[in-house]
């Protein structure tokens, strides 16, 4: 997503000021998965490839961050499964 002015045309957002990351659908990640990594992402600024090239244990960070919250929901599992809920 682009900031772009209110009266440019479409055509004009390759040039206007991102505003953050892509959309990750192409990834084909399950939705909540999805979601948490771009909120992850536009937490930490990692907007454009130079973004990640420049410092990609931040784009680790946020990979770990966003699958914590799946870890999580595991563990709970577990815990349930045996009963310890």
């Amino acid at each position: 997503m682009v900031n772009i002015p209110d009266n440019a045309p479409n055509s004009d957002a390759s040039v206007g000021v991102p505003i953050g990351p892509p959309s990750l659908a192409g990834l084909g990640l399950p939705g909540d998965l999805e979601i948490a990594l771009h909120n992850q992402l536009f937490a930490r600024k990692i907007w454009t490839s130079n973004d990640i090239k420049r410092s990609r244990a931040d784009v680790i960070s946020a990979l770990k961050a966003a699958y914590k919250l799946d870890a999580e929901k595991i563990y709970v599992h577990y815990l349930d499964w045996e009963g310890n809920l």
